[in-house]
This record gives C-alpha cells, structure tokens and sequence, in this order.
C-alpha cells in the first residue's frame, strides 16, 4: 500500500471511529438524563450500527470496484443516518 493511501485510510479510520464514538457517548448520556427522548436516540444508535456494519462490508466485499447493491445500501443509509441526526439535533434544541 503506498504511503498516501495508507495515511489516508489511517486518518479516515480516525476520523469514523472518533465520530461514532462520540456519537454513542451521546445517545448513552441522552438515554440516562431524558425517558421522553429514548426511542429517537435508539433509532439514532442502531443507524450508527447498521452504516457502520455496511461500510465495513462494502469494503471487505470490494474487489477492484464496489457491488452496487452494497454502495447503494451504504449510501441509503448515509441520508437515514443524516435524517436521524438532524431530527434529533432539532428535537433536542427545542428544550435547550
């Protein structure tokens, strides 16, 4: 692997794991402070789990070129991701 490719995918495996991190941390701290919020912060983790499951096996199952059936998934779950973040980041902005 040539060293630009590996120091991108270093620093995209960084970045992926810092956010999801972070992003359970989040919906872990919602889940013990506010009953009222808990089933948008659950679909919010499970769609953390299921982009992260799919980009991991529309890598493992790239050989040369990505399947369409899992690109298309991946990105599907990308704006189910986006909607998920963005109706609770409003949802939660309403009360603070």
């Amino acid at each position: 692997m040539p060293f630009e490719l590996k120091s991108v995918f270093i620093s995209t495996f960084c970045d992926h794991f810092l956010t999801v991190s972070k992003s359970i941390f989040i919906v872990l701290k919602i889940q013990k402070s506010n009953s009222t919020y808990k089933s948008s912060s659950y679909f919010l983790l499970i769609s953390i789990v299921v982009q992260m499951l799919l980009g991991i096996y529309t890598i493992m199952y790239c050989i040369g070129k990505v399947p369409p059936v899992l690109g298309s998934l991946h990105q599907a779950g990308a704006m189910v991701l986006l909607a998920a973040v963005i109706y609770n980041l409003n949802r939660y902005k309403k009360e603070y």
